[in-house]
């Protein structure tokens, strides 16, 4: 009997992605696993290098994707007690990061589990810090309060590296109204309904981006609109908590000795919050403008036709 169903989303990921199938066909357990494979109409070789390994292999249009209504179809076609989502260019650290995803879910009140996000060495110094400030060493165990208010760091969960209980899945799927920041909107739907959620960083992954401005812009622009919808109705204060990371970020630097990094940290920070508070505004913007801010242009053609991309809308071309 399959106990854990590991997803594998692609699209032009064949630079990376032997080395992380490697990595998780080369995991030390004694459950059944399956890995699914679902490629967005690459046009380098992943499914050349996909085809090396025993996936359960599905091909979608790419204008299907969407990170949540992909993430549904794929967990709706796995067959194991767990789902575990890992990107295509996180490569597990060790032979135990699988279990070590798992082990959590012993406890039954634990809707899911994320795994820590360790700098791969070529990450630029902006990024390996966020990194290593956001995925520290201590083990976390989330649960709201009596009180049910929630804030930022409850809603932190990541599908770079995640395990979840299917079951629960089952009752709350992701949001399929959000283009990004999915896994972040069902750790806000599983914790709203008394589970908990388990930050595991013994189970860890090499992932990190250097990103270029445009690239960086458009990613947290997209970030902004995605938490705008999620958290409408929410009081939380972004200026706030944005201004105490830069200030935490600046006084770091200065004592590791960065302050040749201190220019390029400012145009990083400006880039960013530029395209994270236009994001958050996204739908005062112009159709054309919006469209050029965004990486997701696709979504915004479905949003204007009022149909946003869903897993029940999902087309396979390919099942094998």
């Amino acid at each position: 009997m399959i106990r854990t169903s590991v997803i594998m989303l692609t699209r032009n990921n064949g630079r990376t992605l032997d080395e992380v199938m490697a990595a998780i066909f080369g995991q030390r357990t004694s459950d059944e696993i399956e890995v699914v494979h679902i490629d967005s109409s690459s046009t380098d070789d992943t499914r050349t290098v996909a085809s090396r390994y025993p996936c359960r292999r599905y091909q979608i249009p790419a204008r299907n994707f969407s990170h949540s209504a992909t993430r549904n179809y794929a967990a709706s076609v796995s067959r194991g007690e767990f789902v575990v989502y890992v990107s295509a260019d996180a490569t597990p650290t060790g032979p135990g990061w699988l279990e070590r995803l798992i082990a959590p879910m012993q406890d039954p009140t634990v809707a899911g589990v994320y795994g820590r996000q360790v700098p791969r060495p070529n990450a630029n110094v902006v990024e390996a810090y966020f990194l290593q400030r956001t995925y520290g060493a201590e083990r976390q165990l989330k649960r709201l309060g009596s009180d049910r208010r929630m804030g930022l760091g409850d809603l932190f969960f990541s599908n770079v590296t995640s395990a979840i209980r299917k079951s629960v899945w089952e009752r709350h799927p992701f949001d399929e109204r959000l283009h990004m920041s999915e896994d972040q909107g069902w750790a806000r739907d599983v914790l709203r309904a008394g589970h908990a959620l388990v930050y595991e960083p013994a189970a860890a992954v090499l992932h990190s981006h250097n990103y270029t401005f445009t690239k960086l812009f458009r990613r947290n622009f997209d970030s902004g609109h995605s938490l705008a919808v999620l958290l409408r109705g929410e009081d939380i204060n972004f200026l706030s908590y944005g201004a105490g990371y830069l200030a935490r970020e600046l006084t770091d630097f200065a004592r590791a000795g960065h302050a040749r990094h201190l220019p390029y940290l400012a145009l990083y920070e400006i880039v960013r919050t530029a395209g994270f508070f236009l994001g958050r505004n996204a739908t005062h913007l112009p159709p054309p403008a919006r469209r050029w801010c965004s990486d997701y242009t696709l979504y915004w053609d479905h949003l204007d036709a009022h149909a946003a991309p869903s897993a029940s809308r999902i087309t396979v071309e390919q099942a094998r």
